[in-house]
């Protein structure tokens, strides 16, 4: 498990965010980031939701909400 803390107003952010966009690279998913201060916390935040099982991740590494 990831020893980040990720708040959860910025997790339910990312999950949101691969809610409005799935099947986008995390690449994809940074430039759709309207600050950059998400930018520097979703790849954390998308690997607590991966952790999490509310995210998986495709062999092509595309993000899809679990639920």
């Amino acid at each position: 498990m990831t020893h980040v803390p990720i708040p959860n107003p910025q997790r339910l952010a990312a999950l949101a965010l691969v809610q409005q966009h799935p099947g986008r690279p995390a690449s994809e998913l940074m430039s759709l980031c309207r600050s950059a201060v998400m930018r520097s916390w979703l790849p954390d935040a998308l690997l607590v939701l991966r952790e999490g099982c509310a995210v998986r991740v495709d062999e092509h590494g595309q993000y899809w909400p679990t639920g």
